[in-house]
């Protein structure tokens, strides 16, 4: 088991997601309420766990400006990078990222109906097409009545559909997006839950599509009554979960996990089944609270998938999770995957695997004093399901001079190193015949860098357009990264 935690974001976090890259390396982003306005964050880790620079805010607008965001949503591209979307200002906006680097680039994808509520859910298949579905509310009088937009883009970033209303609206109906999932041949499958006023319950529902565009058939809904769905592809079709209990605010032992498996075109194979134990209380969550209540995954791999979920039965709130062999049988029991004593609250949990089918988990964490929530992280490998260890403490930061951002650059770049314990540190840059152009030196009054990670801004506005190498001495500890100069 290998675990990863870093609790310091800063202040009141929520609704963090991961990605995982195929060295095992990974990117978090969530929301930070720092100010009184919600922005959305991103930060990377190396496979190790050590994070890699500071937080980079992500929600910006085209001119790179900052704007609300009270949740971001990540995947993974068929390069391997991180796409990153959020909505604000009635507009959707989305950005990447190649591991550590951010590409500098925020693209708006000018949906319509533009009264976005919430942020979109969306899924991206191996051809780079990114289908999405968003929520927006109507305007007055129709206040409290929503419904449900689809949308698919090819590229990431260019519009290969027409915007399609896939819900209502009518009265008292209120459906909260929460899943969808995007095959390569252009399948796919949409899920959300209707609130139906006259029966004052949660209707779990799917649509599915075929050619990235053409809804296909009338809705299906799902009994027993709950929160979700929570969706992902398998190799032969899809899973599917839910939070099934009696009312919007029940929290009691009524509450349990549903799991159905859909084929590729999205038709119900089998009756859904419960699959938490008796003991298992699911938080219910909030009335218009879904997405952050649980989650699945399934291996791109193996076809193996987990359910997480948050789980009252001990305190307010744990994070828990059931493992499940291919065809749907149980791998081991379900457990808790935080270690921490019981009491304090636990939620919004995500899962999703990564290399060698290891289960990356985050959550919102309030076991540390001032009450506002952190960011954790943990990794377990698939074998540990019955044997999940104690946390051990945060993982030491690790030697790197990490790549200089922007490069290429014009008059000056950052160049960033993390160390591992407290250092002397010497920073030189060379041009291709070697001699040294500039040099950096901590002052006499510091001369050593504490232990983290460090960032300087290297000005070459002095110097003629070529390639030239940095050169980082910290104690035992040597690296180099080239530079181009481009005026």
């Amino acid at each position: 088991m290998e675990y990863i935690y870093e609790p310091d974001f800063g202040p009141a976090q929520w609704c963090p997601k991961l990605l995982v890259h195929y060295d095992g390396s990974f990117r978090a982003v969530y929301t930070s309420y720092l100010e009184t306005t919600p922005y959305s964050y991103s930060r990377f880790f190396f496979p190790d766990g050590t994070p890699a620079g500071n937080d980079t805010l992500v929600s910006l607008d085209i001119n790179l400006s900052p704007v609300s965001s009270s949740i971001a949503n990540i995947g993974k591209t068929n390069t391997d990078d991180a796409l990153v979307l959020w909505g604000s200002g009635g507009d959707i906006f989305g950005t990447t990222f190649t591991e550590y680097e951010w590409s500098g680039v925020v693209n708006s994808y000018n949906v319509s109906p533009s009264s976005i509520s919430g942020a979109p859910r969306f899924d991206i298949n191996n051809n780079n097409y990114v289908s999405m579905i968003w929520r927006h509310s109507y305007d007055p009088p129709y206040t409290y009545i929503s419904n449900i937009n689809f949308q698919t883009f090819s590229n990431l970033f260019n519009p290969a559909s027409t915007s399609q209303l896939i819900t209502g609206p009518w009265e008292d109906y209120h459906p909260i997006i929460s899943s969808i999932a995007l095959r390569d041949d252009g399948r796919f499958i949409i899920g959300y839950c209707q609130y139906i006023g006259w029966n004052w319950a949660w209707l779990i529902t799917i649509q599915t599509g075929v050619n990235y565009e053409t809804i296909v058939g009338n809705p299906i809904s799902f009994s027993p009554y709950g929160k979700g769905p929570y969706i992902d592809k398998s190799p032969t079709g899809y899973w599917m979960s839910w939070i099934a209990g009696e009312y919007e605010y029940v929290v009691n032992d009524s509450s349990h996990i549903y799991l159905q498996e859909l084929d590729s075109d999205g038709v119900p194979v089998s009756e859904p089944y419960q699959i938490d134990e008796e003991e298992a209380i699911p938080s219910f969550g909030p009335y218009y609270y879904s997405a952050g209540l649980a989650d699945l995954a399934v291996s791109d791999s193996s076809g193996n998938f987990a359910i997480c979920w948050q789980d009252e039965r001990f305190d307010e709130g744990d994070i828990f999770c059931r493992q499940f062999n291919p065809d749907g049988s149980f791998y081991g029991r379900e457990y808790r995957v935080n270690s921490d004593p019981v009491g304090p609250l636990q939620k919004e949990p995500a899962v999703t695997f990564g290399p060698e089918d290891r289960l990356y988990f985050t959550w919102t964490d309030f076991r540390n004093p001032g009450g506002q929530g952190d960011i954790y992280c943990k990794v377990i490998e698939w074998i540990d399901a019955t044997a999940v260890e104690p946390e051990p403490e945060p993982n030491p930061y690790i030697f790197a001079l990490h790549k200089p951002y922007p490069n290429p650059f014009n008059a000056s770049t950052t160049i960033s190193f993390t160390l591992p314990v407290q250092s002397e540190v010497r920073l030189d840059v060379f041009d291709i015949s070697g001699r040294n152009v500039t040099s950096h030196q901590p002052p006499a009054a510091s001369s050593q860098y504490p232990p983290g990670t460090h960032h300087i801004q290297f000005d070459a506005s002095g110097l003629s357009s070529g390639v030239y190498i940095v050169r980082l001495e910290a104690g035992e500890h040597k690296a180099n990264q080239k530079i181009v100069l481009m005026k």
